[in-house]
């Protein structure tokens, strides 16, 4: 079932290894073109994959690569005829553009033939390297061999139901789900899994590509739990009403979350995936700094960074092509390159190029809409051959109406895969581009044709607003494609754009792209998989330990050398017992925080908690101990019988129109509809109990906790706020407040000169201290209370084990 193509060379850059050094790359479009030498890639890839991987080893951020993938014959065949084809001849001939079936694929209109040449080069003879498949050398690389009909069972089930829902399309859902499609799937993303497992060493860090492998984090964690795993989805996310459709919603979603980090294209995306994880899956998420959910007593970090190209590689192409284009000469050329998918809009563009030539009847023979369709589609052969037919009638359909002789208003490339150095071609001789797709991701398209254009001549995008590329390119002008009337004026504005006006949207569209390489997304997510996989303390070190349990009879050993102690302890996650059953009795809490601090070692003791200071007053007399109310937002320093607030005094109103009143109505009408809730309106923070309901495990619960977060999450991308979610409660509280700020605050403005700090805690959110770089500096310490992953270097196993260790701290 798996083979290897090359040895793992295991024992080589074993220290690399062990410093997180290696990048295992899983992906499923991958041709292998010489298997016995080298790894190729097909042409889609080039513009980023590749370039990313070598920006990162040039980078020295990683040393070695694995690739792992499954080139399927199919796919090798494409490349290859692509190839024989392109050393053919260095042009588009006539004898180049005949498809399957002899029929011509450049065509002006059904039925007639023109031959362009869009790219020529003196004494041009295309090698493998650089026609079609681009080469990485020096990698390891592993083949996924899969019997032919599951993989085309896995392709079909990808193609018909997953990638049509990703696109908000359902009609596949009209009819009987695929079962055996699933199993194939399945049966894919199991085997691949197999095939990392045998190659992973410890420290190697594994970049998942694309949704087709979307179950595989979840395989990988159950087998190698300690893994640095991070998955790069591409597809939009769908909204959840649309997404639950799927009858397999929840396996996805649990296979998705077994990794790290999980990436997306758009904060639109992310923030779909997160609304399923907590609709579907009903787990909590958390939006103050880093989006991310909880899943499995782990934190899942989400990013948002959209892929780039690397330019160099394009102005490479370009200086060595020759770009002689008599044919377009003297007229303004469109540029439309799309695969053979209703997704595309391509019938829309076709209908808003006729619109333009009714509507401005001045542009004939002084514009030429090239219509690039290359067979690449996820359609059933029904639908595509419907598709096909009904583009070349409305090809001819213009061209016939508005065609003269010697001139016919649109050229239609058809069926045939063109190569990067005619694509680039292409881009560099025309003045638009028409990127209108009812409705994608992040293409690169529009990266490659502004890149391909200089001062001198600048390129115009015209992109749909539904692409998320529309929210990167300032320079773009958009348009909802299904407005054809919109479409061609908004082309008829492109056309006539004032040249000041034409290079300075340009110059904002070159910025965009060359500032967001291929490199600065590949180095943008392997720097956040390590970040992620650290605060879950999931980096195994080089015994492959995790934390320790830290014991009385260690802390001498620990801190026997140290004069100024600062200790912080969190109220409700190491001291009281709403996490872990029996705490220490309120009374022994007091006598054995002025005992900590009363030692002539001790320079601060904290406490932080959710409580309002009115309920405090047990904890604030207690000599030479600090007190934190409602998470920082009120501090009383240690020795000082005063509180100060950190937050604005608005925020303690209610009254007015705010994010308070916004928040509280919010609170207040999931209140009314779940018996046993109740609202708390603290002095600077809102919280929603639900620990006194019936049966706080029920679905109903579930569905009405789940649903307040997501309306907590859209009011939170309005109003300056944080939203964390407890064991049972919701509170929400003034963006940037926290304990992460708390302490910050206590080690800066109090108490500096410290040269020991100990911090303990037992709730999710104490997570965030243990995962900051400071922990890690000699002298600090962090200490998690329960028996779950963490972050923290040492941990307790229960609450009733603090006292021993705050009577040890007081001891020494």
């Amino acid at each position: 079932m798996i083979s290897s193509l090359l040895s793992f060379a295991s024992n080589n850059n074993t220290n690399n290894h062990k410093n997180g050094n290696r990048l295992i790359v899983a992906m499923m479009d991958i041709p292998s073109t010489d298997p016995d030498t080298h790894w190729s890639f097909s042409e889609g890839l080039v513009s980023y994959i590749v370039p990313a991987i070598s920006y990162l080893r040039d980078s020295n951020i990683i040393q070695d690569v694995v690739f792992v993938g499954c080139p399927s014959a199919k796919k090798n065949d494409k490349v290859q005829q692509t190839l024989e084809i392109s050393a053919k001849t260095a042009y588009l001939s006539d004898s180049s553009l005949q498809g399957d079936n002899g029929v011509d694929e450049f065509a002006s209109s059904p039925g007639t033939s023109r031959a362009i040449d869009i790219s020529s080069c003196d004494d041009y003879v295309p090698q493998m390297g650089d026609v079609g498949t681009m080469e990485l050398d020096g990698v390891s690389n592993i083949v996924v061999d899969l019997p032919s009909d599951i993989y085309h069972r896995f392709e079909h089930f990808f193609g018909q139901v997953l990638w049509p829902l990703f696109h908000y399309n359902t009609q596949p859902y009209n009819n009987r789900f695929d079962k055996e499609g699933w199993e194939a799937f399945n049966e894919v993303n199991i085997t691949f899994a197999e095939c990392i497992q045998e190659a992973y060493q410890p420290g190697d860090l594994i970049w998942i590509q694309g949704s087709h492998l979307s179950l595989l984090p979840s395989i990988l964690r159950e087998a190698l739990p300690m893994a640095t795993i991070g998955l790069y989805i591409f597809a939009p996310f769908p909204s959840v009403d649309v997404y639950r459709m799927l009858p397999v919603r929840e396996e996805l979603l649990r296979g998705i979350l077994g990794a790290d980090l999980v990436g997306f294209q758009t904060y639109n995306s992310a923030g779909y995936f997160i609304n399923a994880c907590t609709r579907i899956l009903g787990i909590s998420s958390q939006s103050s700094g880093q989006l991310r959910v909880q899943y499995q007593q782990r934190d899942v970090s989400i990013q948002v960074v959209a892929v780039g190209i690397d330019p160099s590689q394009i102005y490479l192409t370009l200086s060595t092509t020759k770009r002689d284009n008599v044919l377009f000469q003297g007229k303004k050329v469109i540029i439309a390159r799309d695969k053979l998918e209703d997704i595309e809009g391509t019938l829309l563009k076709l209908a808003a190029i006729e619109k333009l030539f009714e509507m401005y009847p001045n542009m004939l023979g002084k514009v030429v809409y090239v219509q690039v369709v290359e067979d690449i589609s996820t359609l059933g052969h029904n639908r595509k051959r419907e598709l096909s037919t009904s583009i070349n009638r409305l090809v001819g359909k213009i061209n016939g109406k508005y065609g003269a002789l010697g001139y016919n208003p649109v050229e239609y490339i058809q069926g045939r895969h063109l190569d990067n150095r005619e694509v680039y071609s292409l881009y560099s001789s025309s003045d638009i581009a028409l990127i209108t797709p009812v409705g994608e991701g992040m293409s690169v398209d529009p990266h490659q044709f502004v890149v391909c254009h200089k001062e001198e001549r600048p390129g115009i995008l015209i992109l749909s607003e539904f692409n998320a590329s529309a929210r990167c390119f300032g320079g773009a002008l958009l348009v909802n494609p299904y407005n054809t009337q919109e479409m061609a004026m908004t082309i008829n504005h492109a056309l006539t754009l004032d040249p000041k006006d034409a290079l300075t949207r340009h110059s904002n569209d070159l910025g965009y792209a060359l500032g967001n390489t291929c490199g600065v997304w590949a180095e943008a997510f392997v720097s956040d998989m390590k970040n992620a996989s650290a605060k879950r303390g999931g980096e195994e070190n080089e015994e492959g330990t995790g934390p320790q349990q830290l014991r009385p009879g260690d802390i001498s050993d620990l801190f026997s050398n140290t004069s100024k102690r600062i200790i912080v302890i969190n109220y409700e996650g190491a001291l009281t017992p709403r996490l872990f059953g029996l705490s220490i009795e309120t009374g022994r809490i007091c006598n054995l925080l002025a005992k900590l601090a009363a030692n002539k070692k001790t320079l601060a003791v904290y406490v932080i908690t959710h409580m309002m200071r009115e309920n405090l007053k047990h904890l604030a007399l207690v000599p030479g101990v600090g007190v934190c109310a409602e998470d920082g937002c009120f501090i009383k320093p240690a020795g000082s019988a005063n509180w100060t607030s950190t937050v604005p005094e608005s925020v303690h109103d209610i009254s007015f129109d705010s994010w308070q009143r916004t928040v509280y109505e919010a609170m207040e009408y999931y209140m009314e509809r779940t018996p046993g809730t109740n609202v708390e309106v603290r002095a600077a923070t809102l919280v929603w109990h639900y620990d006194h309901v019936a049966d706080p495990q029920n679905d109903f619960i579930a569905l009405q906790v789940n649903e307040l977060l997501v309306l907590l999450q859209d009011i939170a991308s309005k109003f300056p706020i944080d939203i964390v979610s407890g064991l049972d409660y919701i509170e929400v509280r003034p963006r940037g407040i926290g304990k992460v700020s708390t302490l910050k605050r206590i080690l800066s403005e109090m108490h500096q000169g410290h040269d020991c700090l100990i911090y303990l805690g037992g709730e999710k959110s104490d997570e965030a201290v243990y995962g900051l770089p400071e922990m890690s500096e000699e002298g600090r310490i962090g200490c998690s209370i329960g028996d779950k992953v963490t972050a923290a270097k040492y941990y307790l196993r229960r609450q009733l084990d603090v006292a021993p260790i705050i009577e040890a701290l007081a001891n020494l």
